[in-house]
Formats: structure tokens, sequence, C-alpha cells
């Protein structure tokens, strides 16, 4: 083989691992991943509601609801979520919004106990009745 056709294809390879690796980081840093379902799924019937910094800024969590739109009834599922730009997107609470929250006429009752831990509180599917959660997400 000569030498330019040998480094076109190692420079060639070379692309097509980097491009490979970077598909599979965005997937992993995606909502696809971290809630095992379809696609086309998430993007239809889930809402990113923003996100929520610790007092120093140290941690960041992504809030994200389902909303199915006309066939929803009752609160809204809530899915929080942490980012490592090394590791993959990880699922740290899970549980249902009210309205109000979903909304946004009310924030989503988070209390910081430090910088790596936090008391949310959920509700029941069907009423306000309160769920109050610790979560320590590492």
């Amino acid at each position: 083989m000569k030498q330019k056709t040998r480094r076109a294809l190692l420079i060639s390879a070379g692309i097509l691992f980097a491009l490979g690796l970077a598909c599979y980081y965005f997937y992993r840093q995606s909502m696809y991943s971290v809630i095992d379902r379809d696609m086309l799924w998430v993007s239809m019937v889930t809402e990113d509601a923003g996100s929520v910094s610790s007092p120093k800024g140290t941690s960041t969590l992504y809030i994200t609801f389902h909303d199915a739109g006309a066939v929803h009834s009752g609160n809204f599922w809530t899915w929080i979520t942490v980012k490592d730009w090394l590791r993959e997107r990880k699922l740290v609470a899970e549980g249902y919004s009210s309205y109000s929250v979903r909304y946004k006429r009310a924030s989503l009752p988070i209390e910081w106990v430090d910088e790596k831990a936090f008391w949310v509180t959920f509700v029941e599917r069907d009423s306000e009745a309160p769920k109050k959660v610790l979560v320590r997400p590492n």
C-alpha cells in the first residue's frame, strides 16, 4: 500500500472514530437515554422547564415535564436530572408536579441542604397532597 493511501485511510478512520465518539456523547447527554424512550416520543410529549442552580452555583438541576397535551389527565410527571460533561446525564429524582408548577405560576419546591443535596416536594398524581423527597445526586 502506498504511503499516501495509508495516510488517507488513517485520517478517514480518525475522523469516523471522532464522529462516532461525538454522537455517543451527545446521545448520553439527551433525555432519550435518561428515560429510555423513543426519540420521537420524547420530543413530542416532554418539555424542558429550564434549570435550577444550587446557592453557590456548583450544582445545576435540569427539569423536564411530561405533557401529552389534550390526552393528559392529573398532575404532570417531572424528571430532575444532572449533567456531567464526562459521563452521561443522570436521573436523580422523579415525581408529579402540580399545574401551577408545570405552567410556571410557581417554581418547583426545591430546598437546598448543601451544594450536593436538596429536598424536592412532589405531589400525588390526582391531588395536591405533598410528598417531600431528600435527593443526593452523587
